[in-house]
């Protein structure tokens, strides 16, 4: 029996322009294709998985948003919605507000997912909403009054600014709303200078779906052998059976990894998960 292997994407899977390569993509594709159980688990939405990784045949569900989603690869049905809690998502984003940044807010309205913005208001956001018009992300909606859209399940607050400012909103968030949220704030490896602080219900996190989809799945008696590279990897790892990080990791998921492979821009993850598969399908 295989282990389920999951991994992240931005820094472990993808290279430095954020694609699979080609040996990567051809390697996925034919370990899939016998059957090795392999999924995502990532801070990406399943529309953005889907234009990365293009045809690959991933029958398994993979987490989005941090955890806050539980979704069908091929159509990015959502499976599971850890949405912001209801009570308190008009003051989180009033916090958010107060503080000067105007957010990017991922929603589902029952029908069909949304990514909304009322206004660009540094080169960060610019650099965003340019990738997302490029890619013809089919979420993305004209400017609107973020006020007015704050009644549908609310997936991820997305702010994007200089790290000490997300900084600044972050211990604020946390000293209010910390029983209620998961904050994730990291750097855009793809436009140098600009920070992102992702705001999620509490119950999002990439361990609690991973143990929701193994269930479902019946893989609950599977190896879980997981990948990543930075801190909202740590609880993933700390579920894992063996957890992988490559060598460009942070500091903290580095110390909860129990191997470290080499960088994510030398395909690490794919060669592993070739040589592991290979050696489990010899019965070694």
């Amino acid at each position: 029996m295989h282990p389920l292997y999951i991994s992240d994407l931005d820094g472990t899977l993808l290279d430095t322009q954020a694609k699979l390569t080609p040996f990567a993509f051809n390697t996925l594709k034919s370990l899939l294709l016998e059957k090795v159980p392999i999924t995502i688990a990532s801070a990406r939405s399943a529309v953005s998985m889907k234009l990365l990784l293009g045809e690959l045949p991933i029958q398994l569900p993979v987490i989005t948003f941090n955890g806050s989603c539980i979704d069908r690869f091929d159509t990015g049905e959502h499976i599971r919605i850890f949405d912001v809690d209801a009570g308190f998502k008009h003051e989180i984003y009033a916090c958010v507000c107060s503080e000067g940044f105007a957010p990017f807010v991922s929603a589902f309205d029952g029908k069909r997912d949304n990514l909304y913005y009322e206004q660009t208001i540094n080169a960060g956001m610019e650099w965003y909403l340019a990738n997302r018009v490029e890619v013809k992300d089919h979420r993305l909606r004209n400017p609107v009054r973020l006020i007015s859209v704050l009644d549908e399940f609310i997936i991820s607050i997305n702010v994007i600014g200089k790290r000490d400012a997300l900084k600044v909103l972050q211990n604020e968030l946390t000293t209010h709303y910390n029983e209620f949220v998961q904050l994730h704030l990291f750097d855009n490896l793809y436009s140098p200078g600009w920070s992102w602080l992702t705001i999620h219900d509490c119950k999002a996190t990439k361990d609690q779906a991973i143990k929701e989809m193994m269930i479902m799945e019946g893989l609950y008696d599977h190896e879980l052998v997981a990948f990543g590279d930075n801190d909202n990897d740590i609880a993933m790892f700390e579920l894992a059976d063996r957890a992988v990080a490559v060598a460009n990791s942070s500091p903290g998921a580095l110390a909860a990894a129990d191997e470290v492979i080499g960088p994510h821009d030398q395909d690490s993850v794919v060669k592993y998960l070739l040589k592991d598969a290979r050696l489990k399908a010899a019965g070694a």
